[in-house]
């Protein structure tokens, strides 16, 4: 068929991140598909899905039980959006240490004239 071909041997914890590499395999018209591999063991499902939903999903998708595969994509979005919360709450901590920072070392105020 032509075109680039897009293997994922992991999800990003940012879903922005995953449909820009998907995006790549078909460009301005060209042919391209994109394929997504995930495993129970990935760090972003170790990290933000609770160990016995992770089994349960697991054991569903073994057994190739109804609704699966939409399961997994919801705990997939979960997930990402869990990692995407804890990003932004740590650029803000930082941010506002940055601030308190800046106003706690500065020796002569707003107003002086050095």
């Amino acid at each position: 068929m032509g075109g680039l071909h897009v293997i994922a041997t992991e999800r990003h914890e940012s879903g922005r991140i995953d449909r820009q590499l998907f995006g790549r395999c078909a460009r301005q018209g060209d042919p391209g598909s994109a394929q997504a591999f995930m495993s129970m063991d990935d760090e972003l499902f170790r990290r933000f899905i609770p160990a016995p939903m992770r089994n349960r999903l697991a054991k569903a998708l073994s057994i190739r039980a109804p609704g699966a595969t939409i399961l997994s994509e919801a705990a997939l979005q979960h997930a990402q959006n869990a990692a995407q919360r804890l990003a932004f709450r740590q650029r803000r901590n930082v941010l506002q240490m940055d601030t308190w920072l800046e106003e706690a070392l500065s020796f002569t105020g707003a107003g002086s004239e050095f």
